[in-house]
Formats: C-alpha cells, structure tokens, sequence
C-alpha cells in the first residue's frame, strides 16, 4: 500500500440557495453561490477524486432531521452544540476509523496476504460491518453508509491511511448535522 503524496481541494460547482441556511438567520431570502468542494488525492498508485457529498436536500429529508444531531439538547445552545460536535470529530470519527478502516480492512487484508482479491474482500468485509450499525437509521443513511464504506476503503487501501477517511466521514457528519441543526432553528422545529 502507498502513502498519500498530495491532497487538493478541488471547486467542482457551486450551489444556488437560500444564504440564512449557512449564516443562522442572516439574509434570509437572499440566494448565494457556494462552493461544491471535491479532493482529489494523489497516491503512488494514482488518484482518488472524492466527492465530499454536500447535499443540502439531505436537511429537507424528514428521517434524517428527525434523527440528527444526535444531541437534541443542544440545538438551542450554540456553545453545547459546537462542545458536541468537536466532541464527536475527535473521539467517535477517530475510533468508528480505526476500528473498521484500521483494525478490520488492515488487518482482514494482511491476514489473507494483502493482494487485490484480499483487499477487495477486506474492504466489502468491513463495509457490510459497517453497514449493519446503520441498520434502523433512515434508508438512505444505510445506502449511504454502503456507499461510502466501499469509498472510504479504497481510500484508505489506496493511502495506507485512516486519515483521510476519519477526515472526510468527520467533515461530511458535523456538515449534515450543522445544516440540520439550522433548518431546524430556522423554521423554529425541533424534528
């Protein structure tokens, strides 16, 4: 396996809508341009472009506002609610990683003596795991946590590393639960 050589932040498009979505109530009804990023991550091997996956009609999806932020609590207290956020991106995203990128497709791929057809199988092994602790969350919750177990893997096959993977599920979660967090306040509702 190959360590990652550069990372770049790559301007893919940019998104039209309502800018109080990602300033709390400021210029509401004034429509922004934000940008849609990508990385694409230069390995030995080749590249990875990944697709950070921001999706604002994920906010609008009942299921998933129903069941996030996690910490119901705190939405109404900006200092709890960034105290559970930075909680969440420096102890669950660095154990959740290493226990399945790490542990599980590190280890499951050097126990079958580390080739492709090795690692393929130790990427769906730790992908369908995974998945199973999403099952119960909305549909598209656990097509996503598929998804993404197969993309976070090859990543962190294609790196040699957790790091990019913890990065980017940590930088996709506290993103979903910031927009969640604002819909929610911005229409007064708290599911």
């Amino acid at each position: 396996m190959t360590q990652a050589t550069r990372l770049w932040p790559l301007l893919t498009a940019t998104h039209r809508y309502d800018k109080s979505l990602s300033t709390y109530r400021r210029g509401q009804g004034e429509i922004i341009e934000a940008p849609i990023l990508a990385y694409l991550v230069e390995t030995k091997q080749g590249r990875i472009l990944y697709d950070v996956g921001c999706d604002h009609r994920k906010i609008s999806d009942p299921a998933l506002r129903a069941l996030y932020p996690f910490a119901r609590d705190t939405l109404d207290d900006g200092a709890a609610f960034a105290l559970y956020e930075a909680s969440y991106a420096l102890l669950y995203y660095p154990a959740w990683e290493f226990a399945f990128r790490g542990v599980l497709l590190f280890g499951l791929a050097g126990l079958a003596g580390g080739g492709p057809a090795a690692l393929a199988a130790a990427i769906l092994v730790q992908t369908m795991l995974s998945t199973v602790y999403h099952l119960g969350h909305p549909p598209s919750e656990v097509l996503s946590a598929f998804a993404f177990g197969i993309v976070f893997g090859a990543i962190a096959a294609l790196t040699g590393s957790v790091l990019y993977p913890l990065y980017l599920h940590a930088l996709v979660g506290v993103l979903d639960d910031v927009l969640i967090r604002r819909s929610l306040r911005r229409t007064g509702r708290r599911a």
